[in-house]
């Protein structure tokens, strides 16, 4: 594939074991490093004590190889074996944005500092109170600025930016603590590309069915092959995305056919043994029977 560099994290314990497997899927994660790029996680992960390692690590600008195809990573887990046996994986950076998504949101209080503390000052600011300064420093004055605020709102006057804190600040249109992915869009769209046409690259190379064969790490949760990260589905939606939208891009460029939104979902469904004779719910017309029996076993299986 053209577009990847090669920078091996020769160091990480999962490339000097030189364990392999026979990949069998791949599985798709993002960082919760909101903007870390792959460089430098690249950097973090290259030590003899390292506790993870992926196989690519994508942004907005590169894609990089950090393991051979074929080692065996670290990023799964899971109750049912592990994903890190099976499955070639590779991260997709986040913008510092994603700091404001809930599921990423770290508590800010007097002390913190950094960008979110930035954000914070400002949106008080818009909302009339006066944090002392818009210099990602939270002090005196940003602490009593957010404790009026958070009484006025009927919160805990607390003093801590929490996720009650974060959820109330947020509903301001154009609040400085929403996650908008208008600001975020043009590094969104290329990664996605980037890390479409490498799902792509190594589903040509090892013989790989996307739409059965490609995960994410939530997916693997639910089979019991990953821990229990809500990685990518936190993130894509907020972007109109969903896996199954990703599945379908990867099969395009390897086709070049569009797949629809109910064949994406029927390949699901069918992979993970929830319905029989695809072709037939792929057509789109069907008895009342049919479904009735289709409700029966997908309530069976929950």
């Amino acid at each position: 594939m053209d577009g990847i560099t090669q920078r091996m994290m020769t160091r990480n314990p999962c490339y000097t074991s030189e364990r392999t497997i026979a990949p069998k899927g791949i599985m798709v994660h993002s960082t919760a490093t909101p903007g870390v790029m792959a460089e430098t996680l690249a950097k973090v992960w290259d030590t003899p004590t390292a506790s993870a390692a992926v196989h690519a690590i994508v942004d907005d600008k590169v894609t990089l190889q950090t393991l051979p195809w074929t080692a065996r990573g670290g990023h799964a887990g899971g109750q049912a074996g592990t994903a890190n046996g099976t499955h070639i994986a590779f991260e997709i950076c986040e913008p510092q944005a994603c700091r404001l998504l809930p599921e990423e949101w770290v508590p800010l209080k007097r002390g913190s500092t950094g960008w979110a503390v930035e954000r914070l000052q400002r949106e008080l600011t818009a909302r009339g109170y006066d944090p002392k300064g818009i210099d990602g420093s939270f002090g005196p004055g940003c602490d009593a600025a957010l404790r009026a605020c958070q009484k006025d709102l009927g919160l805990a006057a607390d003093g801590s930016c929490g996720p009650a804190t974060l959820a109330a600040l947020a509903q301001r249109e154009g609040s400085f603590l929403a996650y908008d992915p208008g600001e975020v869009r043009e590094y969104f769209e290329a990664a996605w590309d980037r890390a479409v046409a490498l799902a792509a690259y190594l589903c040509r190379t090892f013989s790989l069915e996307p739409m059965t064969h490609i995960l994410d790490h939530r997916e693997g949760h639910a089979l019991g092959i990953a821990s229990n990260h809500a990685d990518v589905g936190h993130w894509f939606p907020r972007h109109g995305k969903s896996m199954d939208d990703f599945r379908a891009a990867v099969k395009e460029v390897l086709t070049g056919e569009r797949v629809s939104e109910l064949d994406a979902a029927v390949d699901r469904l069918s992979a993970a043994g929830l319905i029989d004779s695809p072709d037939y719910w792929k057509g789109g017309t069907y008895s009342a029977d049919n479904v009735k029996e289709l409700l029966i076993k997908w309530a069976a299986n929950i």
